[in-house]
C-alpha cells in the first residue's frame, strides 16, 4: 500500500481540525442561547442591532 502524500495528510487534518470545531460549537452555542434567550434588550442595544444588520445588508448587496 502506498503511503498518503503529505499534501493528503495536511487536508485529512485540516478536515479534522475543522469538524472539531463544528462539533464543538454544536455542544457550546445552545447552552448559550438558552440562558441568555428571555433577557431584555434595552432600547439602546436593540438601537445598536438595527445598525449593524443594516450596515451588514448594506456590504451585501454592495
Amino acid at each position: 500500500m502506498k503511503p498518503e502524500a503529505p499534501e493528503a495528510q495536511k487536508d485529512a487534518a485540516d478536515f479534522t481540525f475543522t469538524r472539531d470545531v463544528g462539533l464543538a460549537f454544536l455542544q457550546a452555542y445552545p447552552a448559550i442561547i438558552r440562558k441568555r434567550m428571555h433577557e431584555a434588550w434595552s432600547k439602546a442595544e436593540r438601537e445598536h442591532q438595527l445598525i449593524r444588520l443594516g450596515c451588514h445588508v448594506e456590504v451585501k448587496w454592495l
